[in-house]
């Protein structure tokens, strides 16, 4: 009986699982150079430059304007935002909610929304405070075998951070990780193709 529950219980979550495309095993010749198409999406141009930079520093071969690969990486930027500044005042800080004013610690004041709002003079040498960017980079990518055409990697990555060059640099820096993983299986000819590793 607890075996049958054990079962199910694994069945049950496996399907809850969110399974990852796994590299080819049909792969017959190797891939020496990738050819990288603009990404879509905003901040498409962005990631493009950052993901070519950080896949030539991982050592991978990049095809040159014209230049034939043995692979495309398509991409898409899923989000993009740098939503909202905020503002946090360190220490005790007196603000108004409604027509009463609360004294509060550290309170988190968003500079683009409307909320309460600090009592005047809040921003002095006496009323220190931190304004920081909320930024959400998300991209998926995949790697296409020509003329084949066969997807041979895919995966995706969200980062959130206090800025968008920075969600943007952990988000490109892990899909690259990602694919560099791949690489000794991508790199090389499978061994019924006869070539040599």
């Amino acid at each position: 009986m607890r075996r049958g529950v054990w079962i199910l219980a694994v069945l049950v979550l496996g399907g809850c699982a969110t399974p990852k495309p796994a590299p080819s095993q049909s792969l017959t010749t190797p891939i020496r150079r990738i050819t990288i198409q603009p990404f879509e999406g905003t901040g498409g141009t962005d990631v493009t430059r950052e993901i070519t930079a950080a896949l030539k520093v991982a050592g991978w071969s990049i095809a040159e304007k014209g230049q034939a690969g043995d692979a495309t990486l398509w991409g898409m930027v899923t989000d993009y935002r740098a939503n909202q500044k905020l503002m946090i005042f360190l220490g005790e800080t007196n603000i108004f909610s409604g027509t009463k004013s609360v004294t509060v610690s550290n309170p988190l004041v968003s500079i683009s929304g409307s909320q309460v709002l600090p009592q005047a003079p809040s921003i002095s040498l006496t009323n220190p405070h931190v304004v920081f960017e909320r930024a959400i980079v998300g991209i998926s990518a995949r790697l296409i075998t020509y003329p084949k055409q066969e997807i041979v990697w895919s995966d995706g990555f969200s980062y959130e951070s206090l800025a968008l060059q920075h969600a943007r640099k952990v988000a490109v820096s892990t899909l690259v990780r990602s694919l560099s993983r791949a690489a000794p299986h991508l790199r090389r000819a499978s061994p019924a193709a006869g070539v040599q590793k």
